[in-house]
């Protein structure tokens, strides 16, 4: 069967399937060059939730992840990528560098808009009883849910109808871990094992939020 390669470059249908090919081409390129593998990712960041004047201390074992459960084994395990350990309240452990202030609520079993948080017990909306405002290293943010936690970030999350200048205190009185946290080894398994991820699994971790 001769296939006639000419009328084959002259279909629209051919070069929509080679434009969508390089774009997929192009995207796997660009999530592997901003977030590559995950082997070794583990960088801290510190937080606070504010409800009407007081912090929230978490102090339920069920907010922190066990050590033995963040070995590169767990990948696939949205906890293991980002969390809390040992009953620091602050200090937030971070083994994917995809991993939003979204997540971290969700693992804490909160939810998290520019408009609601959602805590285990009660539901508390923007404008209904107190204003939901954020402070990301020193400047007021807007929705934060969605934006990636960096190395060393201090975010203060308010709920509450106190001025500005009350919050600011508040996010200065955050205790700043990170820094240290980072210096230190982990206990157990929370270091990462240091096993190199195949080009395959680095693929996947790509595509994997």
């Amino acid at each position: 069967m001769k296939i006639d390669f000419k009328g084959l470059l002259a279909t629209k249908t051919f070069w929509w399937n080679s434009l969508l090919f390089v774009f997929f081409c192009w995207l796997v390129f660009f999530r592997l060059l901003v977030f590559g593998s995950q082997t070794g990712v583990h960088y801290h960041a510190d937080f606070m939730i504010h409800i009407h004047g007081q912090p929230q201390t978490l102090d339920n074992f069920s907010f922190y992840e066990e050590t033995s459960a963040c070995g590169s084994q767990y990948r696939d395990d949205p906890v293991s990528r980002v969390h809390l350990h040992d009953n620091v309240n602050h200090v937030i452990h971070v083994h994917d560098r995809a991993s939003t202030y979204g997540h971290l609520m969700a693992n804490l079993g909160f939810s998290l808009s520019g408009s609601v948080l959602q805590t285990r017990q009660e539901v508390y909306v923007d404008g209904q009883g107190g204003q939901l405002r954020f402070i990301l290293n020193g400047e007021e943010a807007y929705d934060v849910a969605n934006r990636t936690i960096g190395d060393q970030d201090v975010l203060l999350i308010d709920f509450s109808n106190d001025g500005i200048d009350e919050l600011h205190r508040r996010y200065a009185a955050i205790p700043r871990g990170a820094a240290e946290a980072n210096e230190l080894q982990d206990p157990a398994a929370c270091a990462g094992d240091g096993e190199r991820e195949s080009f395959f699994q680095q693929v996947k971790d790509a595509f994997t939020l």
